[in-house]
């Protein structure tokens, strides 16, 4: 069976969605799948997970943005024509970008089944942001997308649930992102981040990895840090975000009169990511909104605990599993509590670490998942699917 995956952008610094096409489209080709690959390619985009998907077996197809809502250049058009034309099924991850729109003609047009990854784009909270231009494009192009999909791929069940007003009825699939849990098999000794920052040595670690935005809570996080003035402890922000914001958070930061605990790190990778995940005493990801969360799957596989807000969608299998606590936006005293605490609280132990990791291990595997969308597949095409073990 051949599937086409088709995204906007998978630029790293685009976060989770353009991550989770890559690993998927791996852990397919892994499964016995032909896989390709359509992304976008703006000007200084960074290469590097195009070439690794490339270098692992899986087809890409970069196109230039097309330059309007209502623009479809003959290179895009004759790219979707060709690599639809040789799939035996799309899917399409994300909503209001025009590559995804003619996409999805085009598979109509060649009576090819579609899947669509709303990442998180249909929720109250999503479609809030810009309203008139997302229910105007709804309407125009969106609904036509969505009602003409086989299936719609969420991430958690949670997110399903905030975005069925607007499926249209249209049937549900719940497939989580997933880890290469290889990568996480051989782990780093503890103490080679705290190495390097002399400042956290014999501190506790409160620790978020991640894209610098709005969305994510951080101006709730370093208030409520502020406020809870704990002992003897730290916050770490891992990851990078347009200059101006990064400049209010660190304002903010040095406002609050606790700059000198609080330590922005710029953008981690590899080794050195890892590093910080094992040496924090827990993650913290406060967000307003989120529909999966890969950094927590990533902090949880490196054995260390999680704090989440109750918009990360995911909070329900975190809290049932025993691995995180669950704060509430709603009430800005709760998550200052949560942080204070986590500073009062014994560290984690061996048994919740291993805890942590099982629950990843068990879930969120690229492999497991990749089999389990190779089933979904066949049930859409009625084609069947053998998979490689």
């Amino acid at each position: 069976m051949n599937v086409l995956h088709i995204i906007p952008s998978i630029d790293p610094l685009d976060g989770g969605p353009s991550s989770a096409v890559v690993g998927l489209a791996q852990a397919q080709h892994r499964a016995g799948l032909g896989v390709t690959v359509i992304t976008g390619a703006r000007p200084g985009t960074d290469l590097r997970l195009i070439d690794r998907l490339r270098a692992g077996g899986v087809g890409v197809t970069t196109l230039k943005d097309p330059g309007g809502l209502f623009n479809c250049p003959t290179p895009m058009r004759e790219a979707l024509r060709t690599r639809i034309a040789e799939a035996d099924i799309a899917h399409i991850h994300a909503l209001w970008e025009p590559l995804l729109h003619y996409a999805a003609r085009e598979a109509r047009r060649q009576d090819r089944p579609y899947l669509v990854r709303p990442c998180g784009m249909l929720t109250d909270w999503s479609m809030s942001q810009k309203k008139w231009k997302k229910r105007l494009y709804y309407r125009a192009r969106l609904a036509r997308i969505l009602s003409g999909a086989a299936a719609l791929h969420y991430t958690a069940e949670r997110e399903r649930e905030l975005s069925q007003a607007r499926a249209l009825g249209c049937r549900g699939v719940v497939a989580p992102n997933g880890i290469d849990t290889a990568s996480f098999a051989d782990l780093p000794s503890r103490g080679g981040f705290r190495g390097r920052h002399p400042q956290l040595d014999g501190a506790r670690i409160l620790l978020f990895v991640g894209r610098m935005h709005p969305v994510k809570g951080l101006d709730l996080l370093i208030t409520a840090f502020a406020r809870a003035r704990p002992a003897n402890t730290a916050l770490v922000l891992v990851g990078s975000g347009e200059a101006a914001y990064v400049d209010r958070l660190k304002r903010l930061a040095t406002k609050s009169g606790m700059s000198s605990h609080i330590l922005f790190t710029g953008m981690l990778h590899s080794e050195e990511k890892l590093q910080a995940y094992i040496d924090a005493d827990l993650f913290v990801l406060p967000s307003h909104h989120e529909n999966f969360g890969l950094v927590v799957v990533e902090s949880l596989a490196c054995g260390t605990p999680v704090l989440l807000s109750d918009q990360v969608a995911i909070c329900r299998e975190i809290e049932s599993a025993g691995v995180g606590h669950v704060v509430s936006l709603g009430d800005p005293k709760d998550l200052r509590d949560a942080i204070v605490h986590s500073a009062n609280a014994a560290p984690a132990d061996d048994g919740l670490r291993s805890r942590c990791r099982g629950f990843v291990a068990g879930r969120f595997s690229w492999d497991t998942i990749a089999n389990d969308w190779c089933q979904t597949y066949q049930e859409i095409t009625g084609s069947a699917v053998t998979i490689m073990r």
